[in-house]
């Protein structure tokens, strides 16, 4: 899957959730088949990707490597669970992040999806925000966990009928809660800033 993933990352082109992560009607995935610019919108909107000192070029092509990558995982006819294609887009992020540098920069594009699609530069907010748009792209609603907070972030959402968790950073997702600590089925241990 790894070998798979990276020839994807070679090639690229470059409501609400409350307390205990529980999903009001509002907060449904819509499905891949439903996305549309006015949803990806409401998105951007919720979420503020981007702010005002990134280029509007740069902004363009993290949103086509978001859908590039989003396009490809849901053709994908191995990935046929939630879980299986939010992870993979988890892994996809983690790449980026294996190829930047992890700080802050004068455009804070570290925080948005053009810091590790575009700039080369991440933080846990841009990992968050960079798994986020490309789960936008494929019809899922997420949170964002600890958001614009000196924490550790992830985004939680909904996965097989379940509520489960994924990290762009880390490059993982999971069912249920993350918990600082924790050890996956693959036996890698969650350790995160709290």
């Amino acid at each position: 899957m790894k070998k798979f993933f990276k020839g994807f990352l070679t090639l690229a082109v470059a409501g609400a959730l409350f307390t205990s992560y529980s999903f009001s009607a509002q907060a449904a995935n819509i499905g891949y088949e439903n996305v549309t610019q006015d949803t990806l919108n409401a998105a951007n909107q919720l979420h503020a990707y981007y702010g005002s000192k990134i280029p509007q070029d740069a902004v363009t092509l993290a949103e086509a490597n978001a859908k590039y990558y989003a396009d490809a995982i849901m053709a994908d006819p191995e990935l046929v669970t939630d879980y299986d294609r939010i992870n993979a887009a988890a892994y996809i992020v983690s790449l980026h992040c294996a190829e930047s540098q992890y700080g802050s920069d004068d455009l804070k594009a570290y925080k948005s999806p053009a810091g590790p699609f575009v700039y080369g530069v991440y933080t846990c907010a841009g990992s968050t925000r960079a798994l986020g748009r490309i789960l936008d792209y494929m019809g899922y609603n997420w949170y964002h966990v600890n958001e614009n907070e000196n924490k550790h972030q992830w985004c939680v959402v909904e996965m097989d009928g379940q509520i489960g968790f994924a990290d762009g950073m880390g490059g993982f997702a999971g069912y249920g809660e993350m918990v600082n600590g924790m050890t996956l089925p693959s036996g890698q241990v969650v350790m995160f800033a709290e």
